[in-house]
């Protein structure tokens, strides 16, 4: 798939798309994707050692996997307000108890 490919910068992946693998993009290029509404799942690793530096979880997403956002570019990640799961905290996201 993506995985170490070092020539995509940014992605615009499918709205009927509902889940993200693991090692999705793992080492690649990528330093902007929109992760589309319908995602569920987020694999682990997804993102780990990217180049991206911000995401936004979906209401819909219910599960993260370990290590999936393990950038040093990584800023900022927000997380929308009606997820039932998790909640945006600086830099960072919890679940919701």
């Amino acid at each position: 798939m993506f995985w170490f490919n070092e020539t995509v910068e940014a992605l615009s992946l499918p709205e009927s798309l509902i889940s993200i693998g693991e090692d999705a993009f793992k080492n690649t290029s990528v330093k902007s994707i929109t992760i589309p509404a319908n995602v569920k799942t987020i694999g682990q690793y997804a993102f780990t050692g990217s180049n991206i530096r911000s995401v936004f979880i979906p209401r819909e997403v219910e599960s993260i996997g370990p290590g999936a956002f393990g950038s040093r570019s990584l800023k900022e990640i927000s997380v929308d307000r009606n997820n039932k799961y998790y909640t945006s905290l600086t830099e960072s996201f919890l679940p919701r108890i």
